[in-house]
């Protein structure tokens, strides 16, 4: 486990698509006033809350501000096996590894209460009107290409997306990609080589909310994904590579 605290380090958030000019935000529906959580051109929504993979610019925009501290853990899941036969011992397989990243910053918006809680709107989400009303998007866009789907987590992360917004049902989708989840580029600052650990198709898992004795708001959220961390160096450079299950992710 590593703690950084906010002038350590710079956080910048982002979906799994490659598309230009499309956002995570927040759509304020006029008729109502109600706000709710989209996924469509940057220039239509409120409050951007993840940007897209298009580029080192895009990815910059997608700067997390006010983070206060940052708690990056890696760690596996283990099962034991046996004994066995002629053996008087168990056996420990590894079954998978986790990297959660939990991050606290200032409250100064209600971009990450829907980015965990929701509305999303029922026209940009690929499950039902109802779940729609009920499910923020934790899981990322479903899709990368028109149109741009809010998912349900209801489909086989591995799975490549169709238009339509819902999953492929029988392989890895025509370009063996995964668009699955939000990236996390956590950069360190005050370095020469521009150091960033990059955490693939991560879903978020938890958000809270404080307060304290001055009335001063702070919050967090945690990610946790279980496809291996890439670490990139150089002046603003990021990884922009989507993941491809083929290949072992």
């Amino acid at each position: 486990m590593a703690y950084f605290l906010g002038r350590d380090v710079e956080v910048f958030l982002t979906t799994e698509t490659l598309a230009t000019n499309i956002a995570m935000g927040t759509e304020v529906i006029t008729c109502t006033g109600n706000t709710k959580a989209i996924a469509q051109s940057e220039t239509g929504v409120g409050i951007v809350m993840a940007m897209n993979l298009a580029d080192a610019g895009a990815v910059s925009g997608g700067r997390v501000a006010d983070v206060t501290g940052i708690d990056l853990s890696i760690s596996s899941t283990d099962e034991e096996e046996g004994p066995y036969f002629g053996q008087r011992t168990t056996h420990k397989i590894e079954i998978r590894k986790e990297q959660s990243v939990t991050l606290t910053r200032k409250k100064n918006d209600q971009s990450w209460d829907f980015l965990y809680n929701g509305p999303c709107a029922a026209a940009s989400f690929s499950g039902s009107a109802i779940d729609a009303a009920n499910t923020g998007p934790r899981w990322g866009c479903v899709s990368g290409s028109l149109p741009f789907m809010v998912g349900d987590g209801n489909y086989n992360p591995r799975f490549e997306s169709t238009t339509g917004g819902q999953p492929v049902s029988g392989g890895d989708g025509a370009a063996g990609v995964s668009y699955f989840g939000y990236r996390l580029h956590v950069r360190l600052k005050n370095s020469d080589a521009g150091e960033v650990y990059t955490v693939r198709n991560a879903m978020i898992t938890g958000h809270t909310v404080s307060l304290n004795a001055d009335g001063t708001m702070e919050e967090t959220m945690e990610f946790m994904s279980n496809v291996p961390p890439i670490f990139v160096s150089g002046a603003n450079t990021f990884n922009t590579d989507l993941t491809c299950p083929a290949s072992g992710m």
